[in-house]
Formats: C-alpha cells, sequence, structure tokens
C-alpha cells in the first residue's frame, strides 16, 4: 500500500472491523499468516481492512492499535512520521517474522 498523497505524522489511515477466533484455528491454512494478535487471552482475528495489505518494515512508518467503538474491537492504523507521496505505508508485524524482509529502500 502505497501513500497517493503527503502524509503529515499522527495521520489516522484506517480503521478496519475485525473478526475474533481462537489462537492456532488457521494454523496449517493459507491464513495461517495473516492473522492479527487481537490482544486478549487465546485470540487472534483477521481484520478487515487495508491492514492485510501492508508490509512489514523496521522501523515502520505507522502503527497499529485496537479501540473498542460501540462495543466492536476497531483496529486502527496512524501514522508515525511524515509520509511523502510514493512512499509505502508500513507497520511492525511485533511476530518473530517468517520471511526475509526485504532491504530498506532509500
Amino acid at each position: 500500500m502505497f501513500a497517493a498523497r503527503d502524509i503529515s505524522a499522527g495521520t489516522l489511515v484506517s480503521v478496519a472491523h475485525s473478526i475474533p477466533f481462537p489462537t492456532d484455528a488457521l494454523k496449517g491454512t493459507p491464513l495461517e499468516h495473516h492473522s492479527f494478535d487481537y490482544e486478549q487471552d487465546n485470540q487472534d482475528c483477521i481484520v478487515l481492512g487495508v491492514q492485510q495489505l501492508m508490509n512489514h518494515a523496521d522501523p515502520p512508518n505507522c502503527r497499529c492499535e485496537w479501540e473498542v467503538v460501540d462495543g466492536q474491537r476497531m483496529h486502527k492504523v496512524c501514522t508515525v512520521r511524515d509520509v511523502k507521496v510514493g512512499e509505502e505505508l508500513t507497520f511492525d508485524y511485533e511476530v518473530p517474522l517468517w520471511f526475509n524482509p526485504a532491504p530498506e529502500v532509500a
């Protein structure tokens, strides 16, 4: 996912619903590495937003956080620094990586 315009630090770029399920419910399936930590004991989730398309980076230019809205846990993505048009939006997956990350592009 790439920025279509310059984005200031602290900008909310996405809010999405999530579908929770028991941890490891997707183990051995094609979705195994696409779940998010639901931040509740023994639960993960699939996030129904562009977050599923965002790549990992260290350091990232976005952060993820949870917020409860009308009883539903919403997954939010905000920029942590200014992002220039054309720059890829990324966040830290915060799990042991199952792939070799691409080198950072200058």
